[in-house]
């Protein structure tokens, strides 16, 4: 299993490496100039998620992005083509958004989309409260661009086997309310964001598996955390 740091650690020792090179005259400054804006870094971003993270789809979509537009800075690309680019990159954006954690993510934790013990929340340019009463709760999913959630698990009680909840956030938040007496893993991949567990919870307690769910998704240019009530 690849070393998530050591990638890291080496990600930051290349970009050193090439700023060295560009100071001694090596790399011409126009080239260094080109790898340090706003398509570079979506490059090397998309790169990065693709040597490291699970989310190979969202990264490639960085990479391509970016890749195209320090190609046009360097060689000829019709303007016809240069036109296409923007409506293409959103409808893979959109694709990316309505399949992502489709069916076969959560058919891997055995779990029923369709069920009304599973809910399925989207907020753009807005927000809203959604309060969960199921007794046989198995999971959700969030979707949160631009906009915000809070989602209400104060009157839930969680079913048998596994649990997930998949989320979606970029540009904006979501905020989960959970029993304290419920055990979090956190799989959530932040990138210019975050996602934390802000409970206060009690270190001596003894975690029960029974009560265990899986929290895991993106967070891009946004935030996310979990709070008991």
């Amino acid at each position: 299993m690849k070393d998530k740091r050591v990638l890291l650690g080496g990600f930051f020792i290349l970009i050193g490496i090439f700023w060295i090179l560009e100071v001694v005259n090596v790399i011409p400054y126009y080239i260094f100039k080109e790898f340090f804006s706003v398509p570079g870094f979506s490059f090397l971003l998309g790169m990065f998620l693709l040597a490291t993270s699970r989310h190979k789809l969202l990264g490639a979509i960085f990479a391509v992005f970016g890749g195209y537009f320090l190609l046009d800075e360097f060689f000829y690309i019709p303007y016809n083509v240069e036109r296409l680019i923007i409506p293409t990159f959103l409808i893979i954006i959109g694709a990316f958004i309505i399949f992502r954690g489709k069916k076969k993510s959560f058919d891997d934790y055995e779990i029923d989309p369709e069920s009304l013990d599973f809910f399925d929340e989207v907020s753009v340019f807005g927000g809203g409260e959604k309060i969960i009463n199921s007794n046989n709760f198995k999971g959700g999913k969030i979707t949160s661009i631009f906009g915000g959630s809070e989602i209400n698990l104060k009157g839930a009680k969680l079913g048998e086997g596994n649990k997930l909840i998949d989320m979606f956030i970029l540009f904006g938040g979501s905020k989960l309310l959970i029993p304290e007496d419920w055990s979090v893993k956190n799989e959530v991949t932040a990138i210019f964001g975050g996602f934390s567990d802000k409970r206060k919870l009690d270190p001596n307690a003894i975690p029960d598996p029974r009560k265990e769910i899986v929290i895991k998704g993106i967070v891009l240019f946004g935030g996310g955390e979990i709070k008991s009530f």
